[in-house]
Parts: C-alpha cells; sequence; structure tokens
C-alpha cells in the first residue's frame, strides 16, 4: 500500500484478515486506501461495471478508471462477478455509452438470491502514456466491501431497504 501510513496498513491487514475470501480478487499492497465496509443499499444495486478512459492534454496520458463487483457468499464462495459493461470514452467531448447489467439484474439471474450475502466494488484507475505506450506508477485500487445484516435473507433485506427508500 503505497499511500497507506502503517496503522492503516495495520487495519487492513486486519480486514482481509476478517474477510479472507478477497485476497483472491485483490492484492493488499495495490490498495490507495484502507477499506470500507457498507450495507448494501439501492444506489448499489443499481449500480453497472464499468471502464470509462479520458485524454489528459497537459501531459498526453490516457487516464482509465474500472469498476467491477463480485458477489460472495456468506462463507466467502464467489457467485460470479457483474462484468464491465459499460464503456465511456471521453474524447474531445464525444462519448460513447454501452449499458448491461445492473448489480440487481445479476443477483436476480442466480439460482438463490438469497445466497448473497456481500458484494466487493473494486474500483481501479491508471495512466497510459501516449508518447511510450506505457503504463505509470500512478495506479489506485479502492475496496468497497458492501454487506447484508447477518439475521435476514436477502431478498428480505432488499423488500426492507425499498419501503424506506
Amino acid at each position: 500500500m503505497k499511500s497507506l501510513k502503517n496503522g492503516m496498513y495495520a487495519q487492513t491487514e486486519y480486514f482481509f484478515k476478517e474477510f479472507p475470501f478477497l485476497k483472491k480478487h485483490i492484492n493488499i499492497n495495490t490498495l490507495s486506501q484502507k477499506p470500507r465496509v457498507e450495507r448494501v443499499d439501492l444506489r448499489l444495486l443499481d449500480s453497472y461495471g464499468y471502464t470509462a478512459e479520458w485524454y489528459v492534454k497537459h501531459d498526453s496520458s490516457i487516464e482509465v478508471v474500472s469498476v467491477h463487483f463480485i458477489l460472495f457468499t456468506k462463507e466467502g464462495g464467489s457467485l460470479g462477478e457483474v462484468k464491465q459493461n459499460r464503456l465511456q470514452k471521453f474524447w474531445f467531448w464525444k462519448t460513447k455509452d454501452i449499458i448491461g447489467e445492473t448489480v440487481y439484474e445479476k443477483i436476480q439471474k442466480l439460482q438463490n438470491p438469497n445466497q448473497v450475502a456481500y458484494i466487493a466494488r473494486i474500483q481501479k484507475g491508471f495512466s497510459v502514456s501516449t508518447f511510450f505506450n506505457i503504463l505509470t506508477d500512478s495506479s489506485d485500487t479502492y475496496l468497497v466491501l458492501y454487506k447484508t445484516p447477518a439475521s435476514i435473507e436477502f431478498s428480505e433485506w432488499l423488500s426492507q431497504i425499498k419501503e424506506k427508500e
């Protein structure tokens, strides 16, 4: 973790001990800040995986941000990914936008949606130099782990949050 101080690094190591199944999907040393844990909400369920890229004129580089979601069981087994199904290119104010399934739509395709206990949101960003066509050192990775309450099934939790919002 390039930018995390020792205390934050220790907290992040503890986070990965509590959720060891995430180690298969993200390297602790690539994180730009300590991971967060949040409750599943409607905003998350309406989210798409995506990749966005844009040209930065002052240093002739291309900035790329990629976001994807992974669904997990209570035991940490992977239930699948919401693939990056939206591509946004910002080149001279022209945008190309391809839309696919949301996190909620992916969950509904599962044989048993009630198995979903965690949803990881992994965001990676990096720069590519257009002069040398190389990846620069300025890569950033962020992790948010969303979870449902352990005491109720996913479908019941979904009904409760729909009523509140």
